[in-house]
């Protein structure tokens, strides 16, 4: 953290964004629109899993029929049931996969989006937390016919009276139908760029009216285009999650037993043979109403970061902010260099961490640092922080790495600095909401000698919704994300283990506080969640 970060950014009078993006950046772009062309014409082109290419972005989907029709790449869709033809654009369908090329494709047969009312036979294996009463009336009629035929041979004369009786059990087939009711009714949790909780793991849609694109998402989800897409460009939108009830007619079966009875024969059998045929029908019905609770119990599974592969990695810090006060088994409340203040300006509620501007008692601000120093630091991982931006003159928040055992400096990286108080024009907009942030290095501290530098990508408006900060640090190079997405590199190589830094600071290029900077929780550096993983 140092006012050396703006003349290494390019930023103060005359700063102009557009000077810094590299011909490196433009060459990854194009080999990363390359990559996405191959994937695509690989995925678009293929007829497998009961879908047909049709047409390409902007061009004109054909087919016979009523057809549902997919839009997107290879791993984002939006679904529409269509007629004859549709064109193959965002008008249409929405924007899942912003910035990507897109296709569209038919089904082999007419069906309905993912997340509607399935009525059938349902079989398969669901692993999940159901809770719920199933309850279900089997009844039916089962009717079994008994026939046989006794002969016998009399030689000689017999005179007597016969009396024989013929018993036999007729057993029941068994009666057994399934039928699977999913019924899904949805709850409104955010309205476009709020943060949709909710318990468990969750199918959640985004949209408005009858557009929506999905996703599954356990406890929380950002309820904005960056994370589904855009399903109704130039609409107001919102996220709701399903509550989903099972209604299940079971499978009955039992077996009915009865006895007929012949009549009695008499009279006198000489030299002959009599033959008789004893026929008889039982019938029944079976009837009976099954209630039960289904019930099974899944493990909330370990979140991974955004846009990487999982299997390279292992949870090894989280914070959550689901309490109502700061953790103190994982964050200290200031820095080691700083004496304690007790200035109310953070806390924890409504899930999430903020630390806001506040005067202390004589009027000055004071920054507000919280660190994991001894009490949590690793080497090497990715770092992830989902965070929401204050407004203002003054407001200087900042996500950072820091090691304070190698002296005489302090190796830091910076994995996101803003200055809404700039007023060139390059750090934020004239109505000072920060629009880039810088990420930087300082491989030895700091002033010291050794490998620094800063890259500023442009984002637009951070203080509007929560977006995603991410640090993969390997042994010879740092790569910083945004919202899953490159935004800058470093060849350098930092090996001493780190501890974790929020907090908000005021000056550098944000200048002082003024009457114009909102005080207060809400106007607060707001923080959803700070994870790390180490590399398996």
């Amino acid at each position: 953290m140092s006012t050396a970060l703006l003349a290494a950014c390019g930023g103060g009078a005359g700063g102009d964004g557009s000077a810094n993006a590299s011909g490196a950046d433009q060459t990854a772009a194009a080999a990363t629109s390359a990559e996405t062309e191959m994937t695509l014409a690989a995925w678009g082109r293929s007829t497998g899993s009961g879908w047909t290419y049709c047409a390409d972005e902007w061009g004109t989907c054909k087919f016979t029929g009523t057809r549902q029709v997919r839009y997107g790449n290879a791993t984002k869709y939006v679904y529409r049931t269509l007629t004859t033809s549709t064109p193959c654009t965002n008008e249409v369908f929405g924007d899942p996969a912003p910035g990507e090329a897109k296709v569209c494709a038919y089904s082999a047969t007419t069906s309905v989006d993912p997340a509607t009312s399935t009525s059938g036979t349902t079989s398969g294996t669901t692993t999940g937390t159901t809770s719920g009463t199933t309850t279900g009336t089997t009844s039916g009629t089962t009717t079994g016919t008994t026939s046989g035929t006794t002969t016998g041979t009399t030689s000689g004369t017999t005179t007597g009276t016969t009396t024989g009786t013929t018993s036999g059990t007729t057993t029941t087939g068994t009666a057994s139908g399934t039928t699977g009711t999913t019924a899904t009714t949805w709850t409104n949790c955010a309205s476009e760029w709020g943060t949709c909780t909710f318990t468990g793991t969750r199918q959640v849609r985004y949209g408005s009216g009858t557009s929506y694109f999905y996703k599954t998402a356990t406890g929380s989800i950002e309820c904005s285009n960056s994370v589904f897409g855009d399903p109704a460009v130039g609409q107001a939108k919102s996220c709701s999650y399903a509550n989903t009830t099972t209604t299940t007619t079971g499978t009955t079966s039992g077996t009915t037993s009865g006895s007929t009875s012949s009549g009695t024969t008499s009279g006198t059998t000489s030299g002959s043979t009599s033959s008789g045929t004893t026929s008889g029908t039982t019938s029944g019905t079976t009837s009976g109403t099954t209630s039960g609770t289904p019930s099974g119990s899944t493990g909330t599974s370990a979140p991974t970061p955004y846009g990487q592969d999982a299997s390279l990695y292992n949870l090894a810090f989280q914070d959550e902010f689901n309490g109502t006060a700061l953790d103190t088994s994982k964050w200290n409340d200031h820095i080691w260099y700083d004496p304690a203040t007790s200035t109310k300006d953070f806390g924890v509620s409504n899930g999430t961490l903020k630390i806001w501007p506040q005067a202390d008692a004589n009027g000055q601000y004071k920054e507000r640092i919280l660190t994991t120093q001894n009490k949590y630091s690793q080497t090497y991982g990715y770092f992830e922080v989902e965070a929401k931006l204050p407004i203002g003159d003054g407001a200087w928040p900042a996500i950072w790495l820091l090691n304070s055992d190698a002296p005489p400096g302090e190796p830091e990286i910076d994995i996101m600095e803003a200055y809404s108080g700039d007023k060139t024009g390059y750090w934020a907009d004239g109505n000072q909401h920060p629009i880039r942030y810088g990420a930087s290095w300082y491989q030895n501290g700091n002033g010291q000698a050794g490998a620094t530098g800063t890259q500023a990508p442009y984002t637009g408006d951070l203080s509007t919704a929560f977006h995603k900060y991410g640090l993969k640090w390997e042994a010879n190079q740092l790569t910083f994300y945004f919202d899953g997405k490159v935004v800058a590199t470093a060849n350098v190589s930092m090996n001493k283990k780190m501890y974790i830094l929020l907090d908000m600071q005021y000056g550098s290029a944000s200048g002082s506080v003024t009457a114009n900077t909102p005080l207060g929780p809400t106007n607060s550096f707001e923080v959803n969640y700070v994870r790390s993983w180490t590399f398996k």
